[in-house]
C-alpha cells in the first residue's frame, strides 16, 4: 500500500498573473481537506455497531470492511488533517476549522469555502 502526501493538483493552481507592485506572479489556490471520524452515537453503541474506519495517523484513514467482505487490499485515504472518533469538538475547531472560518470573514477577496458534512 503506497501513501502519498496531499498536495495541490496542478489543475487547481491559478496561473493568471496577479497585479502586484513587483510584477506578475502565479497565485496558488489551496484546497485543504480536514476529516473527523465521528464517534458512534448511543443507538449505534446499543446495536453493537463497529466503527468502519481506522485513523492510521493525523493524515490517513483506512476502511475496515466487515469480515464477510474481506477486501484484497484495505482502502486508505490521505487528507491534510484527520481527527479520530475520540477527538473533542474543541480540538477539531481549533486545529481544523478555525483558520478557515476566520479567513472567510477577514475582508480580503479570496475564494474560501468551508463545508461541514456529517
Amino acid at each position: 500500500m503506497t501513501l502519498r502526501t496531499p498536495g495541490t493538483p496542478s489543475s487547481k493552481i491559478d496561473r493568471t498573473p496577479a497585479t502586484t507592485p513587483g510584477g506578475a506572479k502565479a497565485k496558488e489556490e489551496k484546497i485543504v481537506v480536514t476529516v473527523r471520524l465521528r464517534p458512534l452515537n448511543k443507538k449505534e453503541q446499543l446495536a453493537k455497531d463497529q466503527v468502519a474506519w481506522d485513523c492510521v495517523d493525523d493524515h490517513t484513514i483506512v476502511f475496515k470492511p466487515p469480515s464477510q467482505e474481506r477486501a484484497s487490499q484495505p482502502a486508505s485515504f490521505v487528507f491534510d488533517k484527520v481527527f479520530d472518533p475520540s477527538s473533542i469538538t474543541e480540538a477539531v475547531y481549533e486545529d481544523g476549522v478555525k483558520k478557515c472560518c476566520f479567513v472567510c470573514f477577514d475582508g480580503h477577496k479570496r475564494n474560501h469555502i468551508c463545508i461541514w458534512a456529517n
